[in-house]
């Protein structure tokens, strides 16, 4: 299970700051930077949220390994991480929305 988390902060991570990377480079060879720029702040503000996310994500992932250690630790069954896991699963989700919604966005720039 921790690799597989592991492999998800990773895709997240490298479809979104990927995303960030090939518009700067598309700005930057572009013929008219300043309004391509204006076009695709959207797509970029998307990115950036969608790489903050998972940024909170691999937070999360930390509390989360954190607590269930020191249940198994302490022979305790609470289940307190359950919350932070939860709460990860929705940043992940989330972040997969902030790609989707940034590349749409490109995509009608386009």
């Amino acid at each position: 299970m921790v690799e597989i988390s592991v492999q998800g902060v990773k895709y997240l991570l490298l479809i979104n700051g990927g995303a960030c990377v090939a518009l700067l480079a598309y700005i930057g060879n572009s013929e008219n930077p300043p309004a391509t720029s204006a076009n695709l702040q959207p797509s970029m503000l998307f990115f950036i949220i969608g790489v903050l996310l998972c940024g909170g994500l691999i937070g999360l992932t930390y509390l989360t390994q954190f607590r269930l250690l020191n249940e198994l630790r302490d022979g305790e069954d609470t289940l307190e991480h359950m919350a932070s896991l939860r709460l990860g699963a929705v940043l992940y989700v989330l972040s997969i929305a902030a790609f989707a919604l940034g590349a749409w966005q490109a995509v009608r720039v386009f």
